[in-house]
C-alpha cells in the first residue's frame, strides 16, 4: 500500500504530491516542502496532525 499526500488536499494552490511506503515518512519530507516552498519553518504537531488527515491511501 502507497500512502499520498497532495499539497492541494491541505488547502495549499500547490501541485506537490508525495507517495509513501510508510504513512509515518510523510510529515519530514511534507516538512522539507513547507519550508522551502510555503516558507513554514516551524513545523508544530497541529501541522503535522492535519497532513496526515491529510493523507490518502493508495
Amino acid at each position: 500500500m502507497t500512502y499520498v499526500f497532495r499539497c492541494r488536499d491541505y488547502g495549499f494552490d500547490c501541485s506537490y504530491t508525495l507517495e509513501e511506503e510508510r504513512k509515518e515518512d510523510v510529515p519530514p519530507m511534507v516538512k522539507m516542502h513547507f519550508r522551502y516552498a510555503h516558507n513554514i519553518y516551524d513545523f508544530t504537531d497541529e501541522i503535522r496532525d492535519k497532513v496526515l488527515q491529510a493523507v490518502k491511501e493508495k
